[in-house]
């Protein structure tokens, strides 16, 4: 071997080295990463499998700060990210939707790992329905507001009416729950 192959192999084998630790390094970073957290994945359904829309999905782990609220799609899924770097935590998830009665379930997560979920929603008693109704008025002229979308929100699936020409409207099917919303939505204004 001459000197000058002698000495672009040395480099060779530097630059390989080098891009060696490099690919070590980041492949480390990539595992760290796919390691922090971890994800339940669920759905929810009623006893014949189908799935419940629109339901508010909250969860909540001891030694963890925070929680979160979402909904359900409309195929009945939801997911969240639990925030843990390492080792386990056991997860409260609360379920409310309209037609049902409240669910909660407990699960077992693992850093890094995603844990499906599905939970079965009974129906509320009959007993345990009401209509909703009032009239949606102007603050500084107390007149009521015609065509306002009213709804319904947290129902777990879509409550609404529209108001008359009087601001009179009439929600019938609403579940007893304490986590409901109601929203207002007009063309003038929106979020009343």
């Amino acid at each position: 071997m001459t000197t000058r192959s002698l000495s672009m192999s040395k480099r060779f084998r530097v630059n390989a080295v080098l891009a060696l630790l490099a690919l070590l390094f980041l492949s480390s970073t990539v595992t760290v990463a796919q390691n922090s957290g971890a994800i339940i994945e669920g759905q929810l359904v009623d006893g014949s499998g189908a799935a419940i829309a629109n339901a508010m999905v909250q969860w909540s782990a001891v030694g963890l700060a925070g929680g979160a609220i979402g909904n359900s799609d409309s195929q009945g899924q939801f997911a969240f990210e639990i925030p843990i770097a390492q080792g386990g935590a056991q997860v409260e998830i609360s379920v409310t939707a309209n037609s049902y009665v409240p669910a909660q379930a407990s699960v077992q997560v693992q850093a890094g790992q995603t844990v499906p979920v599905q939970i079965v929603l009974n129906p509320k008693p009959h007993n345990q329905f009401a209509v909703l109704s009032g009239t949606l008025t102007d603050t500084k002229s107390h007149k009521g507001i015609p065509s306002a979308e009213m709804s319904i929100r947290g129902a777990g699936g879509l409550l609404s009416a529209t108001s008359d020409a009087k601001g009179k409207f009439k929600i019938t099917g609403v579940g007893f729950n304490s986590n409901l919303t109601l929203h207002a939505e007009t063309l003038e204004r929106c979020g009343l």
